[in-house]
């Protein structure tokens, strides 16, 4: 009998609970429904919008107030990100002043004055033009050894028993590999590299000689971009360009510049992209040595193909993340703000 009414009660008990907080939860959602109507009709400022202002020509100082106040009472924007531009191939100006001069650093505080004045917000884009990681041509020209790299590979097809002997192609040696074309066995050929040249005796068969050197990267839209696998690259383009920002702006951090945007870092024009450093990293995610492996980038090695793919690509991926993400972001929070931005993306246009 005591175990019954104990029971009854703890039910009582946990109907009214239940009745409490559904007729909180409908009091609650009404309100929130009617908040919500009423945000949509007069959006608060934290859910407008923020554009890119793409600047292809000359800042002024009356040229800010005007676009910006336009922005603010036409528009009904609650913020900008500025955008300078680099001069483009068909003739379309660029931004001047040039980027990050003590004339555009002048020119993006009235950017800052006339936010402030007019209650807007403003988002940090971090260099001129995209992708991310020029520092408006700063990098190419006070660091070319970090900028970005690529993976080639230069092949020979040869026919043993022979004596082979070539030189090593311009670029930084990452693996030496001879592959027999019927049977797939693989040699790794770096430890017969001597003063830049390559000296092996070829087994029977026909082999393919393959070296797989990074160079230099020779795509690139505007100006040569940081390489964004390297910490120390990456650190280098901080330093010239947030850090430049920091040193004349911090008293704006976490009120008028609340965020930070980072734009197109990524592989997808880059599809070789690679880093001086590979090799090692891919030994400690993977346990071992990647130079026999490379010839999987380009040709079925047999059944372990797919699998030494994957372990590539997320090494690479690893580096990356580890790499200009990682460190802005870090920036980012230290200096109290917020970081966003996006990858590379294929724009897929409707027909």
């Amino acid at each position: 009998m005591y175990y019954n009414k104990a029971r009854h009660i703890n039910l009582t008990i946990l109907s009214i609970i239940i009745i409490i907080l559904h007729n909180s939860c409908v009091s609650e959602k009404k309100e929130f429904s009617k908040n919500l109507i009423e945000d949509f009709k007069n959006p608060p400022e934290a859910y407008k919008p923020m554009p890119f202002w793409h600047i292809n020509g000359e800042l002024t100082t009356q040229g800010i107030r005007k676009q910006m106040k336009d922005a603010k009472e036409l528009a009904g924007f609650s913020g900008i990100s500025v955008l300078p531009l680099a001069p483009k191939n068909n003739g379309k100006p660029g931004t001047t002043p040039k980027f990050l001069s003590p004339q555009y650093l002048d020119r993006f505080q009235d950017v800052l004055d006339t936010a402030e004045e007019l209650d807007m917000k403003v988002v940090l884009y971090d260099d001129n033009d995209f992708p991310s990681g020029m520092a408006g041509g700063k990098i190419g020209e006070l660091f070319p050894q970090h900028t970005m790299k690529r993976l080639d590979k230069v092949e020979k097809i040869v026919k043993g028993p022979s004596s082979f002997k070539d030189n090593i192609p311009e670029g930084k040696l990452l693996s030496a590999v001879a592959m027999n074309q019927e049977t797939l066995q693989r040699f790794e050929l770096s430890d017969y590299v001597e003063n830049g040249t390559l000296k092996w005796q070829v087994p029977k068969g026909t082999w393919r000689i393959m070296f797989f050197v990074m160079v230099k990267d020779s795509y690139h839209k505007a100006f040569p971009v940081v390489d964004y696998m390297d910490t120390t690259a990456v650190r280098e383009m901080i330093r010239i360009t947030y850090d430049v920002y920091k040193e004349n702006f911090e008293s704006y951090f976490g009120n008028t510049i609340k965020m930070t945007f980072f734009d197109d870092v990524g592989f997808w024009k880059h599809p070789r992209t690679w880093t001086g450093l590979f090799n090692k990293k891919f030994k400690e995610l993977n346990g071992f040595d990647p130079k026999p492996w490379y010839p999987a980038l380009w040709y079925d090695i047999g059944s372990d193909t797919e699998a030494v793919r994957h372990a590539f690509f997320n090494t690479r991926a690893e580096l990356l993340a580890e790499g200009f993400p990682k460190l802005v972001g870090e920036w980012t929070r230290t200096n109290g703000l917020k970081d966003t931005g996006h990858p590379q993306v294929i724009m897929i246009q409707p027909r």
